[in-house]
């Protein structure tokens, strides 16, 4: 019969090994059931614009179809003064005023055409019959003898060569400024000219009617620039493409109609518009539309219907829900998790935080699997 030691030597020849594998299997056991990867996934913004139509309807009873709206209308009437560009260079006669002096007691008489010379030899002509007082000096205008660039001179001193060698000596003239006009500058009305003058025109007066439209707006309804039709109805110049002047005036007529809507209508038309056009994974991040602009596209002063184009920006990010298989992460490391939600996603970052500290990949257990990514329209 077995001596007890030998049953004890037995037992624990078979039983260590027993115990030993139930706890590493216990342990392997609550590894897997306790190990946890939460990720965070933050999704990559999409620009997206959209546009839609809605039908303003001004009259009493709008149709079930259309929006209620209104027309508001002003005209203004304005003129612009402006410089033609263009410019034409041509040789002219110099002119200028000079200062005649007379160092006699006896007065001097100088009738028209008498002639003036510069130190360097330019001939000027005195443009009317002028009388020098005695010890006395008296303005006059000259002109030069030709034509020419060259008779354009500053201030100097000039001698009467029709007078006598004593007589200039006490007889002379003097110029304070410049004589000018040798090369004349032709100022010409282009086309052009007119064209860019009408366009800045028109944006005064529109810019002008906008402002007092915008006055005219009250609750509940709203005020959009780009909802108001601009029509000229008349407008005049004093000038023509090629008339040499120097300046000119424009003058414009313009009346601005309005269509508004309530704020509300469209509020909530672009809402609808947005959860329509949202594809199927995807979200705003904002309820609020950026950058909305309305457009006329059909007006009619005979009709009660006025089409109107809305165009606006959202933002659109993915949005999670359950039917992502997570056991395809299942073994995954951080760095594969993230490329490959960062595709799936299309996400700018990917967080991986996994339980306990020790685990270096993914559960195996979808439910031990969190992924965090927001509802971006919450």
């Amino acid at each position: 019969m077995p001596s007890s030691t030998f049953r004890v030597r037995i037992f624990k020849t078979i039983a260590l090994p027993f115990i030993v594998g139930s706890a590493l299997v216990l342990l392997f056991i609550i590894n897997i059931s306790t190990s946890r990867a939460i990720i965070t996934v933050d999704p990559k913004p999409e620009e997206r614009l959209l546009d839609t139509s809605i039908t303003i309807n001004t009259s009493a009873t709008p149709t079930p179809e259309t929006i209620q709206g209104i027309l508001f209308k002003k005209a203004i009437t304005k003129t612009r003064n402006a410089d033609a560009k263009k410019v034409r260079l041509e040789k002219g006669i110099a002119r200028g005023t000079i200062t005649i002096h007379n160092d006699a007691p006896v007065s001097q008489l100088l009738v028209a055409t008498t002639r003036f010379l510069t130190p360097d030899g330019k001939l000027y002509r005195l443009e009317d019959r002028t009388v020098v007082p005695g010890r006395g000096t008296v303005d006059a205008e000259i002109y030069a003898d030709q034509e020419g660039p060259e008779f354009n001179i500053e201030p100097t001193t000039f001698t009467v060569p029709g007078l006598s060698e004593a007589r200039q000596k006490l007889v002379y003239g003097k110029t304070s400024s410049n004589i000018t006009g040798g090369l004349a500058e032709i100022k010409q009305v282009t086309q052009e000219d007119i064209d860019r003058e009408q366009e800045l025109l028109r944006q005064e007066i529109e810019a002008e009617i906008a402002d007092a439209l915008k006055q005219e707006i009250r609750a509940p309804y709203g005020f959009w620039p780009e909802a108001i039709e601009y029509r000229q109805t008349g407008s005049s110049s004093n000038a023509s493409a090629g008339d040499e002047v120097a300046s000119f005036e424009l003058s414009m007529t313009i009346e601005g109609i309005l269509i508004s809507a309530r704020t509300e209508d469209i509020t909530s038309h672009i809402a609808q518009t947005m959860k329509q056009a949202s594809p199927e994974g995807y979200a705003p991040l904002s309820s609020e539309p950026r950058d909305v602009a309305l457009e006329i596209v059909d007006f009619s002063p005979t009709s009660d219907n006025h089409q109107l184009n809305i165009t606006f920006f959202i933002t659109l990010a993915r949005i999670y829900d359950d039917s992502f298989d997570k056991k395809i992460l299942a073994g995954m490391n951080e760095e594969e998790v993230a490329t490959y939600l960062g595709r799936v996603f299309q996400a700018e970052n990917v967080e991986v935080e996994l339980k306990p500290f020790w685990i270096d990949t993914i559960p195996r257990i979808p439910e031990n699997i969190e992924i965090k990514l927001a509802d971006p329209a919450s």
